[in-house]
C-alpha cells in the first residue's frame, strides 16, 4: 500500500522545517505522517546556543587531542595575554602592585596584585592543556611540559616549540591532524591509546599552512 502523501501543510513544513514560533508548531502538529521531518519538536535555539557555548568553553578550558599553531596563538596565547595585561592595568589603577617601582629600580621584588593573581591561577589550566595539545600535534609527550619548571629559558623554549614548530601532517597516536586530510602514519605500539587507520580523516577544514 503506498504511503500517504502529506497535504499542503506537510509540504510547506518540509520546505520550512525551522519556521519560527506558532507557525512551526502548527505545521508540525497537523496531519503529518510519523517520521516526517515536520513532526520533530521545536527546540529552543537560545538553550541550544547556551549549551553549545558551555561545551565550547569547557573544550577550550581543558583542551584534548591536537591543535595547530593558529589555534594555539589565536585561541590561547592571545586571549590569555590580553587578560593578563588587563589584570595588571586594574592592579596598577588601584595601586595593588609595585610593578612601576620594580621597573624604575626602586624595588627588586615584584608583588603581584589581586587581579593579576586571580587571572594567573585561572589561566594555568588552559595554558598547560593548549601546550599539551600542541605537543601532541608534534607527536611529543606532555612530559615536555616540565620545561615550564625552568624559569624563563625553559618557558620561552616551550613557547617557541609550541608556537613555531609545524605539527605532523599525518595521524599519530594522539589523533588525526586538525588541518587537511589525515594520512595514515607509521604503526604504533598496541598499548597506545589510539591507532589511526587508513580511513581516518580530520574535520573538513580548508588547507592551511598553520599545521
Amino acid at each position: 500500500m503506498p504511503a500517504a502523501r502529506p497535504g499542503p501543510l506537510g509540504a510547506l513544513a518540509a520546505v520550512v522545517p525551522r519556521a519560527p514560533g506558532r507557525l512551526a508548531r502548527a505545521l508540525r502538529d497537523r496531519g503529518l505522517p510519523a517520521g516526517h521531518p515536520g513532526c520533530q519538536p521545536v527546540r529552543s535555539s537560545t538553550g541550544d546556543r547556551v549549551g553549545g557555548g558551555v561545551v565550547e568553553f569547557v573544550n577550550w578550558y581543558v583542551r584534548r587531542g591536537r591543535i595547530d599553531r593558529r589555534v594555539f596563538w589565536l585561541h590561547y596565547v592571545l586571549p590569555t595575554t590580553l587578560l593578563t595585561i588587563l589584570a595588571v592595568g586594574v592592579d596598577l589603577s588601584f595601586g595593588d602592585t609595585n610593578l612601576m617601582a620594580v621597573a624604575e629600580g626602586r624595588e627588586t621584588v615584584l608583588e603581584l596584585g589581586a587581579a593579576t593573581t586571580v587571572i594567573g591561577y585561572l589561566t594555568i589550566l588552559p595554558t598547560l592543556s593548549s601546550q599539551s595539545a600542541r605537543l601532541h600535534d608534534l607527536g611529543r609527550s606532555a612530559w615536555w611540559l616540565l620545561l615550564n619548571a625552568v624559569p624563563l629559558f625553559g618557558q620561552l623554549a616551550l613557547l617557541g616549540i609550541c608556537g613555531f614548530v609545524p605539527g605532523q601532517p599525518v595521524a599519530n597516536r594522539y589523533g588525526p591532524p586538525t588541518t587537511g586530510p589525515a594520512v595514515a602514519g607509521p604503526a604504533v605500539a598496541p598499548d597506545q591509546p589510539w591507532v589511526p587507520g587508513p580511513a581516518d580523516r580530520a574535520p573538513d577544514y580548508p588547507p592551511s599552512d598553520w599545521r
